[in-house]
């Protein structure tokens, strides 16, 4: 099983497919990365052309109806690439390696979303949630956001002052608490219905 890992992840199939840990816990062989490779160059390719022919009438002069039907026409020609690098895929790969995947690239998208994720369409689907559950979800993540920001906002408070305390002599963190005085109270909370 892959560690999670800190920080964003991708979770399109093709970029965690160059990544050298998910090649080796794929058991991917030299023949299938080699087409694999061709296959998904070939694909990027063909998108550049097209991508860069849209791009050419996106021009400044271009009113507001076309320039929205030209980024539609955008969008589903990069949903045609997303199901076309995955039949590319499901190609190369074995059904254990497919299935395999399939489950890093779930990993990857709680990593990068927390809970959030299991709000999505997707896994609310697989995991056949209930509105009641997507709400409480959701409910929780806001939650946690608030109290992870709490938290970051007073490690910084108390990094800093490890920070100054660590350079400043005695004399001068005298001098310093006499400038600032004591720490001013917290701002009281109103309630937003006032």
């Amino acid at each position: 099983m892959l560690a999670p890992v800190p920080g964003w992840m991708p979770t399109a199939p093709d970029q965690l497919l160059r990544m050298p840990r998910v090649e080796s816990d794929l058991q991917l062989l030299p023949e299938q990365k080699e087409e694999l490779q061709a296959k998904l160059k070939k694909l990027r390719e063909e998108f550049r052309v097209k991508r860069d022919e849209i791009a050419k009438e996106m021009t400044p002069d271009l009113s507001e109806r076309d320039r929205e039907e030209l980024n539609k026409e955008l969008a589903e020609l990069e949903a045609e690439l997303r199901e076309e690098i995955k039949n590319a895929v499901d190609e190369v790969l074995l059904p254990f390696q497919k299935q395999r995947l399939d489950q890093i690239v779930a990993q990857s998208k709680l990593n990068n979303n927390g809970s959030g994720a299991l709000m999505s369409e997707e896994f609310a689907k697989l995991l056949k949630l209930s509105d009641e559950q997507k709400k409480e979800l959701e409910k929780k993540q806001q939650e946690l956001q608030k109290k992870l920001q709490e938290e970051i906002r007073e490690l910084r408070r108390k990094r800093q002052r490890e920070l100054v305390e660590a350079v400043l002599t005695k004399e001068q963190l005298a001098k310093l608490k006499e400038l600032i005085g004591d720490d001013l109270a917290p701002e009281e909370k109103q309630d937003k219905r006032d």
